[in-house]
C-alpha cells in the first residue's frame, strides 16, 4: 500500500493499494475495508478534508489522460475533477506527483512552472466543491518548495536550494585520487562548462 493517510478523527485509514486503482478504507480496529473511487487509477497522492466526508486526490480517470485532483466521497458516491491540474498546464504550469495538504478551503500543493518548483494554493466553494478563483502561487525564490502538510490551519513544507560550488581533488599519473577534497567556490550559482589544466 502507499499513500496512508488517517481521517481527521482517528477512526479511519485510507491508501492507495498496490495495483493503483481506488481507495481503500480500513476501520482502525481492522475490521475489513472498503474501494472508494475505483474508477481512478495511477493515484499520486491522497489527502482527507477536515469533515472527513471527503478524500482529495491526484490521480488519472483513464491512462491516456492527465492527472487531475478530485473529490472523492468516503461515502462511495460519485467523485467530481476539479480542473485544477487542467487550468494549470495550459499556463505552462504542472503539478507534480505526491503529497499534498488542505488548509482551511484550500488545497496545497507543489507544481514545476517557469519560475521552479514551488506550492500553490486553489480555494474551493464549500457547498459545491468547486475552484473558488484562480490557484495562487505561495512560494517564490531560489529554493524548491514541497512535500506540503497542514495541521492547526498551519502549512509545512520541505525547502531545499540549490548550491553549485567547484571542488578540487588532486588525481595521479594511474587516475587515484590523492589527498583530501577542497572546495573552491562557496554558494549557489551556475556553472556552464569547465576545463582542466596540470
Amino acid at each position: 500500500a502507499t499513500s496512508a493517510s488517517w481521517s481527521p478523527d482517528g477512526q479511519w485509514l485510507a491508501y492507495v493499494p498496490l495495483d493503483g486503482s481506488g481507495v481503500r478504507i480500513a476501520a482502525r480496529g481492522g475490521l475489513g475495508f472498503r474501494t472508494i473511487g475505483s474508477a481512478l487509477g495511477d493515484i499520486t497522492s491522497l489527502t482527507w478534508l477536515p469533515d472527513g466526508r471527503f478524500l482529495m486526490l491526484q490521480a488519472r480517470s483513464d491512462p491516456d489522460r492527465e492527472p487531475e485532483w478530485w473529490f472523492v466521497p468516503v461515502d462511495g458516491g460519485s467523485v467530481t475533477e476539479t480542473g485544477v491540474n487542467r487550468s494549470l498546464r495550459q499556463k505552462g504550469t504542472f503539478p507534480l506527483p505526491g503529497s499534498a495538504a488542505w488548509v482551511e478551503d484550500s488545497l496545497v500543493f507543489a507544481a514545476v512552472g517557469a519560475v521552479g518548483v514551488n506550492l500553490y494554493r486553489q480555494r474551493f466553494a464549500s457547498k459545491s466543491l468547486q475552484p473558488a478563483g484562480p490557484t495562487e502561487q505561495l512560494t517564490a525564490g531560489n529554493e524548491s518548495s514541497s512535500s506540503p502538510a497542514a495541521a492547526a490551519g498551519r502549512v509545512v513544507y520541505v525547502g531545499s536550494g540549490v548550491a553549485t560550488n567547484l571542488f578540487s581533488l588532486a588525481i595521479d599519473v594511474n587516475g587515484l585520487a590523492q589527498g583530501s577534497l577542497r572546495r573552491l567556490t562557496r554558494g549557489p550559482g551556475p556553472i556552464g562548462f569547465l576545463t582542466v589544466t596540470r
